[in-house]
C-alpha cells in the first residue's frame, strides 16, 4: 500500500465502512508499526514496516474484515478505499508514526528528484519556434546548457505562471537526453529533454 495514499488520506473524509475493524485495525497497526520502529527509517523501509503490519493484522482478522466490510480482499479499488479508513483512523492512535509515514515519502521524491540527471541555475534565455521551445539556464560558475520543453512535466505548472518574468528564475531542470535526427546532418543529435522542473 502506497504511504502517500495513507497520508492524503488524513484530508479526506470517507463513508461507508463498518468503524468496528476499521478502529481495530488501526488499533493494531499503530501497535505493530511502534514495535518495529519507525525513527530514521527510509521511505522503502517504511513501506515494508507498513504492508507487514497490514498483511499480518489482515490475515489475523479475515473473518471479521470480510463480515463487516463484506469486501474481497482480491478487489483493489475497495481495499484502497479500506486502507484510506485505517490511514484515517492511524492518525488518531498514533499521529507520530503517520507523519513519520508521510514525512519519509516526501524526503524521499525530493531525494529521488535530486539524484537523478539535474542541472540548477538561472533561466537567461527562452527561445521558440514553431515546434519547440528551449530553455537556457546558467550556473553561477557561468555554464550554460540549453534544455527541450518538448511537453508536459512535473512542475511545468510554476513556469507557466512565470510567463514574461521567466528570465532570471532560478531553477533545477529535472532531464533525460535523447537522440533527435537532424536531417541536414544525417545524423542524431543529442538534446536534453525536461522531465521535471523546480523553481529554487
Amino acid at each position: 500500500m502506497r504511504i502517500l495514499i495513507i497520508a492524503l488520506a488524513l484530508f479526506i473524509t470517507t463513508t461507508g465502512f463498518s468503524q468496528g475493524i476499521i478502529d481495530k485495525m488501526a488499533d493494531l497497526n499503530c501497535q505493530c508499526m511502534e514495535e518495529k520502529g519507525v525513527d530514521n527509517k527510509t521511505s522503502t523501509e517504511l513501506t515494508n514496516i507498513m504492508t507487514d503490519c497490514l498483511t499480518q493484522n489482515l490475515i489475523a482478522n479475515l473473518a471479521q474484515f470480510q463480515q463487516e466490510l463484506n469486501v474481497e480482499i482480491t478487489d483493489q479499488e475497495a481495499m484502497t478505499k479500506v486502507g484510506e479508513q485505517i490511514g484515517m483512523k492511524m492518525a488518531t492512535y498514533c499521529p507520530n508514526t503517520v507523519m513519520a509515514l508521510a514525512n519519509g515519502s516526501i524526503e524521499e521524491e525530493v531525494e529521488a528528484f535530486d539524484e537523478e540527471n539535474t542541472f540548477s541555475g538561472q533561466i537567461t534565455k527562452v527561445s521558440s519556434d514553431d515546434l519547440l521551445t528551449q530553455l537556457f539556464v546558467k550556473t553561477p560558475q557561468g555554464k550554460v546548457e540549453s534544455f527541450i520543453w518538448f511537453g508536459a512535466f512535473d512542475g511545468d505548472e510554476a513556469l507557466l505562471e512565470l510567463r514574461e518574468s521567466i528570465i532570471g528564475t532560478n531553477v533545477t531542470i529535472q532531464y533525460e537526453e535523447l537522440g533527435i535526427f537532424n536531417s541536414k546532418q544525417g545524423e542524431y543529435i543529442t538534446r536534453k529533454i525536461i522531465t521535471g522542473a523546480r523553481v529554487n
